[in-house]
């Protein structure tokens, strides 16, 4: 994606501010210079820690289960969470993989896969 230098409205959502870089942004060429403008939980990925420990405390902290009418979750319940969250990471992963096997081998990926 090209980049852009302007400067962008405050209530750009994150897709739309060209003019920055994020965490795991990979530079394939040219020049730059970067300005951290926020870290820890200042961060959009700190946004979404705080949601979702909230999330957490409305489904296990007492008081919060009066509150908001909610009950603790049991273990394969909290399994079932933690796989169908992650299942798009693995797929991530897999298809890093295959790519990597596929470019080894010299067997071009089919499109889609690349």
């Amino acid at each position: 994606m090209l980049k852009d230098a302007a400067t962008l409205p405050k209530t750009a959502s994150p897709g739309d501010r060209l003019n920055m870089v994020f965490k795991g942004t990979a530079i394939t060429q040219g020049a730059g210079r970067a300005e951290v403008t926020a870290s820890g939980m200042a961060t959009e990925m700190g946004a979404i820690a705080l949601s979702v420990l909230l999330q957490v405390a409305v489904v296990n902290i007492a008081f919060l289960n009066l509150a908001f009418g909610t009950v603790p979750l049991e273990f394969r319940q909290w399994l079932l969470c933690a796989v169908m969250a992650s299942a798009v990471l693995w797929f991530s992963e897999l298809r890093k993989l295959a790519r990597f096997a596929w470019g080894r081998w010299g067997v071009a990926p089919k499109n889609g896969l690349h």
